[in-house]
């Protein structure tokens, strides 16, 4: 955590003491996480079950915030800087967020 605070530009004394009150919550953070995962498998399912893009970028949207704080409660990376998709990509899945077929 302290690594990735210093990365995101805190200071040292500043990355350590968050390091440390992290640390002290550690057990809490578990529970919350575990909630959190509980809750995108709920919401993944929901959207297989349905089988429809009528609200799928909502949905996935909601998907990418759990994931997101998933991770950042975890200690882990939110984002992937080095991972680049490329145009024809992009727009392939904008095409399926907004329901285009």
């Amino acid at each position: 955590m302290q690594a990735m605070m210093l990365e995101a530009g805190y200071s040292p004394s500043s990355a350590r003491q968050q390091s440390e009150i992290l640390a002290t919550i550690k057990d809490e953070l578990k529970v919350i996480v575990l909630s959190l995962l509980e809750l995108r498998e709920q919401a993944i399912e929901r959207m297989r079950k349905t089988g429809s893009y009528i609200g799928y970028k909502v949905a996935l949207e909601g998907l990418d915030k759990l994931t997101k704080n998933i991770q950042l409660l975890s200690g882990h990376a939110t984002e992937r800087p080095q991972v680049v998709i490329d145009e024809a990509t992009k727009a392939a899945i904008d095409r399926m967020i907004n329901g285009a077929h």
